[in-house]
């Protein structure tokens, strides 16, 4: 109830994504699962951004990631007066407000911390990764997106999420290229159903699911679509 709503769509096509992609003017990638897993890039990835941006396309990245490195980042908010959040119970009463931006060093005892914090008393809490879960070398990971959606449902406060599916960051997208594309020559990839594919057709995009790297590897995508009620207009196995 927290997610955009849109049309669940109809059956998806399959094929080979450079013939799909031909018909768009922007194509916009997710980056895990589609381009990379963990810190591995995955093969033909590049050679196909280059073949796409050789055939005259906009190619663009939208990614619920940070692309900073993690100390970059750190020290970042560390001039923005931030406190990064450990076990010490006392630090999360004192704060104003939260934000969620990776789960690298979160644990099960800082959500509860938090949550009961919260739960005390209610301060806004702002999500600027919304993703559930991520594909890496060993496995799926829980991404902040997951902890946001679990504190709500345990302490009754709504988090402000700033990333895919939610509708800020494809405007932001289309802000780098031309505003003048018309949403149904945009293509967006991507390897999950809540984020990728929802978010996609809530900007009036066409959406294309990968399934050979991501969040869906190994698992009945046919089922996943049915579960989810949401169907990607494309469905290839990898770029």
């Amino acid at each position: 109830d927290r997610l955009p709503r849109t049309a669940a769509g109809g059956l998806a096509e399959t094929g080979v994504f450079t013939d799909i992609a031909a018909r768009f003017d922007l194509i916009l990638f997710d980056a895990y699962g589609v381009l990379n897993v963990g810190e591995t890039a995955i093969p033909g990835a590049t050679d196909t951004i280059a073949a796409l941006r050789a055939a005259g396309k906009a190619v663009g990245v939208v990614s619920n990631s940070a692309a900073y490195p993690k100390a970059h980042m750190m020290a970042r908010y560390a001039r923005l007066n931030t406190t990064v959040l450990g076990d010490d119970a006392e630090s999360y009463d004192a704060q104003d407000g939260f934000l969620l931006v990776g789960a690298d060093g979160w644990t099960d005892r800082r959500q509860t911390l938090l949550e009961a914090s919260l739960k005390r008393a209610p301060r806004p809490v702002l999500v600027g990764n919304p993703d559930l879960v991520a594909p890496r070398e060993t496995g799926l990971s829980r991404e902040p997106g997951w902890f946001a959606h679990r504190l709500a449902d345990r302490t009754g406060v709504t988090p402000v999420f700033l990333g895919k599916p939610f509708g800020q960051v494809f405007d932001i997208a289309l802000d780098r290229f031309n505003r003048a594309i018309p949403p149904a020559r945009v293509l967006m990839v991507g390897d999950t159903l809540h984020t990728d594919i929802l978010g996609g057709a809530q900007a009036g995009f066409a959406t294309a699911l990968v399934t050979g790297y991501g969040s869906l590897t190994g698992l009945d995508v046919g089922d996943a679509i049915a579960q989810a009620g949401l169907s990607p207009d494309f469905i290839v196995p990898n770029i």
